[in-house]
């Protein structure tokens, strides 16, 4: 298969790279690792083909802000260290969340795939509180991060974005005035 052949039979449906589709174009997307074109159409069609790209475009912002569009933050699955990392282009992912309505955005938490530094930075946990479609499942699908679950601060700027944080808090804030206050205000 060439990339013209490749190209149309995507952007037309032949093909779905789906996970068994993937999997059979594994050794094209390969062999054309450093294509740009191949791989921006891939990523809107699953992101996991960003797998299959050079280190190159696994560090190409334009690359993996074409997968935003499509995919949210799960596009940083495969992506470089330094993309993991980027603080613009992780928040950017989050707002994706909010902008379009994904179908799947709950299998995909905002959290999951990017640096560790970023998991514990504030304004990426305010993001993700209010702008990700973490609903009922909050609790379950998030580890609130320490020191943050005892720092009545972000509580106080946590909260009114979704209410379900308060399960998340120390009981020492579960017992404060100003939260209880502040949460019943909220509901």
């Amino acid at each position: 298969m060439n990339k013209e052949q490749f190209l149309s039979d995507l952007t037309s449906g032949v093909i779905n790279l789906n996970s068994a589709d993937l999997l059979k174009y594994s050794t094209f997307l390969k062999e054309n690792a450093n294509d740009i074109d191949i791989f921006k159409a891939a990523v809107k069609s699953c992101s996991d083909s960003l797998e299959f790209a050079s280190d190159k475009l696994k560090d190409n912002e334009a690359l993996i802000n074409e997968g935003m569009i499509y995919w949210g933050s799960n596009v940083f699955k495969f992506a470089s260290e330094r993309i993991k990392d980027h603080k613009l282009l992780v928040l950017e992912s989050i707002y994706a969340i909010r902008d379009v309505a994904y179908d799947f955005s709950d299998e995909f938490p905002p959290l999951l795939y990017i640096s560790q530094r970023l998991r514990l930075d504030q304004d990426v946990l305010l993001a993700t509180i209010e702008y990700s479609n973490i609903g009922h499942d909050f609790k379950e699908r998030y580890d609130f991060p320490f020191p943050y679950n005892d720092d009545k601060e972000f509580i106080m700027k946590a909260l009114p974005l979704n209410a379900e944080v308060y399960e998340l808090i120390s009981d020492r804030l579960k017992e404060d005035i100003d939260i209880l206050k502040l949460l019943t205000d909220v509901q």
